[in-house]
């Protein structure tokens, strides 16, 4: 939400994204090696994971300095 009202959403957008193609990816894999079930709710918690890291990671990164106005 910070993200949002500073304005600076392009982090956590991209990890939403990073989310989406590690389910993408892993559930074809699942599904093409025949996986049992559990490995699917696995494979959730790592998006989940990895959705936090990279959320993180962007918050951390990103400038929060307040823009200066021009004279």
């Amino acid at each position: 939400f910070a993200s949002q009202g500073a304005g600076k959403v392009l982090g956590p957008v991209l990890a939403s994204s990073l989310r989406l193609g590690v389910i993408a990816i892993g559930t074809v894999a699942l599904a093409w090696s025949h996986a049992p079930l559990w490995t699917l709710f696995a494979l959730v918690g790592a998006s989940l994971v990895a959705y936090g890291a990279a959320t993180a990671a962007a918050v951390y990164l990103t400038a929060w300095g307040v823009p200066q106005r021009a004279p």
